[in-house]
């Protein structure tokens, strides 16, 4: 059995989380690794707005800072004056 498994196992009293993996081929050589992680009762909402400090992209990017320009009427397409 190659590939990830993904399982949530409770420790007992004294911290122990006991483990039993299907292997194969049976009585082969395989390489194990394990990431524990507590499980949180809540865990934190993703970052989904991002902010940056006033003058952010000024001071990086300097006077390259795309302006957003207004259009007048006769300026849009389709106008007639």
């Amino acid at each position: 059995m190659a590939g990830t498994t993904k399982i949530r196992a409770r420790a007992d009293a004294e911290g122990i989380v006991h483990l039993d993996l299907p292997a194969a081929p049976p009585n082969g050589e395989v390489e194990v690794e394990i990431r524990m992680r507590p499980v949180l009762a809540h865990p934190p909402a993703p970052q989904t707005t991002y902010s940056w400090d006033r003058g952010f992209f000024e001071s990086v990017l300097g006077d390259r800072v795309p302006r957003k320009r207004r259009e007048t009427p006769a300026q849009r397409p389709g106008s007639s004056k």
